[in-house]
């Protein structure tokens, strides 16, 4: 049981570079609602990577100056099989992320609305 909802941590949501809490204005409870349920449909743990990003770690981390991260309307899902990974993804879409980046090791999703819409990209 996490602290912030059935399945997720504060420790998940803040900035990694652990200097920064996530400021009210940001706290993005649509995002950890469809996370919950993308959890529930994928059926095994979700592992955050990354979630909110100050502006400096964003930079550390090679984030665009615009990230969905920065807004707290991102995650990057750690996964390394190809087979989890699309489960994963189509649990996510069901859920409503609408925008996926695919790394070696994890999953972007996000569902930033000031952002195009059905896209998909490699890193």
């Amino acid at each position: 049981m996490g602290d912030i909802s059935d399945n997720f941590w504060k420790s998940e949501r803040v900035c990694k570079c652990g200097r920064h809490p996530v400021p009210y204005d940001i706290e993005n409870l649509e995002l950890l609602g469809m996370l919950e349920v993308a959890r529930s449909m994928f059926g095994r743990p979700i592992i955050i990577r990354s979630w909110v990003r100050c502006p400096l770690h964003n930079v550390n981390e090679g984030g665009k100056e615009n990230s969905a991260h920065l807004t707290g309307h991102a995650v990057d899902i750690t996964v390394y099989r190809s087979d989890t990974r699309y489960v994963l993804e189509e649990a996510l879409q069901k859920a409503g992320f609408t925008r996926f980046g695919e790394g070696k090791t994890f999953l972007h999703a996000d569902c930033d609305k000031t952002k195009p819409e059905k896209v998909r990209w490699t890193y």
